[in-house]
């Protein structure tokens, strides 16, 4: 159990493979435990659907807090790029990866029905497009 963190971590962690993964732990434990790559692979996923509440209250927290910072990035998952919708309060963080930049990649992020005041660096053409929805947006 002591390994699970670690393991989390690593698993989702796009620059170290799931073999390192794998042989770091088998290293670790001189051979008493030896995960295949399909069990940790599926660790980023099972951790998700058991924090499923946490992550709904971390989500009503970006909603009612009065000023939210947003980003975007691009990262690996499961091997393909995707699009991350990067949501800060200053208190807490949410990570949404998404297929589609612009209004589509916003779809169903904290960033979608927010009344607070967004700041951000460089989704000005975003912003513009959704003016008649979204008011209070900075972009420096």
């Amino acid at each position: 159990m002591v390994l699970l963190c670690p393991l989390i971590l690593a698993a989702c962690m796009p620059y170290i493979s799931l073999e390192k993964t794998a042989q770091f732990v088998r290293d670790v434990t001189d051979g008493a435990l030896s995960p295949s790559v399909g069990m940790i692979n599926g660790l980023c996923r099972e951790f998700s659907s058991k924090s499923k509440q946490e992550q709904d209250e971390l989500f009503v927290t970006l909603l009612d807090a009065p000023v939210m910072h947003v980003d975007g990035t691009v990262a690996r998952v499961n091997g393909n790029n995707k699009n991350v919708v990067v949501c800060s309060n200053g208190m807490a963080t949410m990570y949404f990866a998404r297929e589609n930049t612009g209004h589509a990649g916003i779809k169903d992020t904290s960033v979608e029905t927010f009344s607070g005041i967004l700041i951000h660096m460089t989704m000005r053409r975003v912003f513009t497009a959704m003016a008649m929805t979204i008011r209070n947006v900075w972009c420096t």
